[in-house]
């Protein structure tokens, strides 16, 4: 109440007695629970596509929910409906999901199945030259309609994989982090020296280009082969287990725990939490879209975390 009545005064100051309501960017929560059976809420990844569709793969199938962003919809049918894990977006604007049967991409048709995969899939990242799929103890690289596959010599519990351009990429696993350049396996990044923890949830890059890899103890951060930073509970973080690393808007990176959302604007940290700002504070995956929006994916539904431009005013 106290500050609702400060506010309020200072909006009734005139502009003649040297105040200013300058507008601001507020923020706020939408929440988007998917509510569609057992499991539709058990949300573990998150995309936007090119028209603003957020899709969301979860324990009972993939949702879609179109613009005004209204209504999920599951493009499944009832005999392919399964646990899905991973949904990424290609440079052409495709849609992809990771599946407990394999792979499936979105075409005008509605989602249909890639026959050379019937493994589950656990880990999707796109670039440059195609779609990169991880599951069932192997690494495939569909290109141009055609699925290219891999058995890595290393850890197959994927978690993660972040295309870096000309066949080259990390990956993410359950027991370290590792390099393919060139068909050339480096790894694993493993020890305390190296990694905060080997058991890593995720990737991405910083607006400078830094790799940030989200483990159960906190978050390494690389430039190129050197550890420059970590983050744990004791730098900012809410904690220890970290599920997912993205750059949002404003080259802010966002690092979604078991205890909320933490962003860091490369001096200080700040967390959204609760009900006021998530449905649930176990984040899985954040994605965002064209207007700034944070899509985050929670174990008990979706989150939207917007922006609008108001005056002191108009919020009291």
């Amino acid at each position: 109440m106290l500050l609702i009545s400060i506010l309020s005064v200072l909006a009734c100051l005139s502009p003649q007695g040297g105040v200013v309501d300058t507008p601001f960017i507020q923020e706020y929560h939408e929440a988007h629970p998917v509510d569609q059976g057992p499991g539709s809420n058990d949300v573990r990844a998150i995309a936007v596509d090119k028209t603003g569709a957020v899709w969301a793969a979860t324990g009972a199938g993939v949702y879609r929910m179109d613009k005004p962003h209204e209504k999920w919809i599951g493009p499944l049918e009832k005999d392919q409906a399964g646990p899905t894990y991973d949904i990424t977006v290609d440079q052409a604007g495709t849609v992809w999901v990771g599946a407990w049967n394999g792979l499936y991409r979105f075409t005008s048709a509605g989602l249909e199945r890639l026959p050379e995969i019937t493994h589950p899939i656990a880990a999707l990242g796109a670039g440059e030259e195609g779609v990169w799929a991880l599951g069932g103890g192997r690494i495939c690289r569909v290109h141009d309609g055609r699925c290219y596959f891999l058995r890595p010599p290393f850890s197959r519990q994927f978690r993660a994989v972040l295309p870096v351009g000309n066949d080259n990429f990390w990956i993410g696993t359950g027991m370290g982090l590792y390099s393919y350049r060139t068909r050339v396996e480096d790894g694993p990044h493993q020890d305390e020296s190296e990694l905060v923890s080997p058991d890593i949830h995720d990737l991405a890059f910083d607006a400078d280009g830094r790799l940030w890899i989200g483990s159960f103890g906190g978050v390494t951060v690389y430039d190129d082969e050197t550890r420059v930073a970590s983050f744990t509970p004791g730098e900012g973080l809410p904690s220890i287990a970290v599920q997912c690393v993205a750059l949002g808007p404003d080259d802010v990176m966002w690092v979604g725990t078991d205890s909320g959302v933490a962003r860091y604007d490369g001096d200080d940290w700040s967390l959204r939490h609760s009900r006021r700002w998530l449905v649930s504070d176990d984040v899985r995956d954040i994605a965002f879209d064209v207007k700034g929006t944070a899509w985050i994916a929670t174990s008990a539904g979706v989150s939207a975390i917007k922006r609008r431009t108001m005056t002191l005013a108009q919020k009291a």
